[in-house]
């Protein structure tokens, strides 16, 4: 299942290096709504329904966040999609902690390529244990539960969180 990335326009470059860190070092599928071609024409409506079933498609979101992220309506809103149901969040930041929004400090906070890459590790850990029929084999909330917070701990340990 691919990484969701949201970010807010001016932040394109940030995320299109987050995006070819993941895809092409580790080789890690991603979802860009910047190479979405549907997402192009759409109406507000339909663009929403978009992005919301892209955000469900994907297990984990990666937020973009910069000193160009407040005033964005649509990172905000694609994070509070993204924990409406057991998730891997992350946000990849510049900013120190405590100028981040308190709710973003619940998850890990990824500086620089290494935290990229321990992100990768982790993430492909995770999805060993997806295609080795864990989900099948359990609840299906329940686990993507713990892995989704065994996550969290895991990559906020690495990076010292």
């Amino acid at each position: 299942m691919p990484v969701f990335i949201s970010h807010r326009t001016v932040d394109n470059s940030i995320a299109l290096q987050v995006a070819n860190r993941l895809k092409n070092q580790h080789g890690i599928t991603i979802y860009l709504d910047d190479i979405d071609q549907r997402l192009k024409s759409s109406s507000p409506q339909e663009l929403t329904r978009l992005l919301v079933k892209a955000i469900n498609e994907c297990t984990n979101l990666i937020a973009v966040i910069t000193t160009h992220t407040e005033g964005s309506w649509w990172v905000p809103f694609e994070i509070g999609v993204a924990k409406q149901a057991p998730r891997v969040i992350c946000s990849m930041t510049n900013q120190a902690d405590d100028a981040l929004p308190e709710y973003l400090l619940e998850w890990p906070r990824l500086r620089g390529e290494k935290a990229i890459d321990e992100f990768a590790k982790i993430y492909k850990l995770q999805h060993s244990n997806l295609t080795e029929g864990v989900l099948e084999k359990r609840a299906a909330a329940t686990v993507q539960l713990s892995i989704t917070d065994g996550f969290h701990r895991a990559l906020k340990a690495k990076l010292g969180q």
